[in-house]
């Protein structure tokens, strides 16, 4: 590509990319030691370790989303079963609301699909988990909490500065509240202070890439 454009082109990892933007634009430049949280279409994270972006050789550094929390869970695109991104992106949280949506245990849910599970897709989970449907929610907990204790696990043996949370999950109605205090319980110090969504967030389409250029251009001898 770049002797076809005559011009440079960079290749980055889309969460490390963000994570250069944190530490150019963010909360990187207060603090040296944060972690990034990416929820959405997949689990992806990134680590800040003293002021520099943690990558190792293979550049397969902060997988989180490929933790494994099921033995036999479903096949996940890496080749592996039971990944973390299986069981908590937002293509496996729709499935599992079809999966327990019935009029007896999910009334709310049933009815705002007129009875049909297979509405329930990621582009209406907005309106769908602004519902204070009771059994749709505990449903919902149990993904929340598989994320909770994987997050958890990671800042007890990492101990960041700061947790940074962006992604189209937490905005979803309830979940960044829900995804912390799940996190409050494995330990009380994970609170709204300790994990905190990106200032940045609003930027995400094009934040991540201008920090990756400006880097390359401004800052790199």
């Amino acid at each position: 590509l770049t002797e076809a454009l005559e011009c440079a082109v960079l290749l980055e990892n889309n969460v490390k990319a963000f994570a250069q933007a944190e530490l150019t634009y963010g909360l990187g430049r207060k603090k040296e030691n944060l972690i990034l949280l990416k929820w959405g279409p997949g689990v992806g994270s990134a680590i800040i370790a003293q002021g520099s972006i943690y990558d190792s050789k293979t550049y397969k550094s902060a997988e989180i989303g490929h933790v494994r929390v099921e033995k036999d869970g479903k096949l996940c695109r890496c080749g592996r079963r039971g990944c973390l991104e299986t069981r908590v992106a937002s293509h496996p949280i729709a499935s599992h609301l079809r999966q327990v949506c019935s009029a007896e245990t999910t009334p709310l849910l049933w009815s705002a699909v007129d009875g049909e599970p297979e509405r329930i897709t990621v582009h209406n989970l907005d309106i769908l988990t602004a519902l204070e449907d009771p059994g749709m929610w505990a449903a919902l907990e149990e993904d929340i909490t598989v994320l909770a204790n994987v997050v958890g696990g990671i800042l007890t043996m990492l101990v960041p500065d700061q947790m940074i949370l962006y992604g189209n999950m937490f905005k979803l109605p309830h979940f960044k509240e829900k995804f912390i205090a799940a996190c409050k319980r494995y330990d009380p110090t994970y609170d709204e202070n300790y994990l905190r969504v990106s200032e940045l967030d609003a930027k995400i389409e094009y934040i991540g890439p201008l920090a990756v250029v400006a880097n390359e251009l401004f800052y790199q001898s």
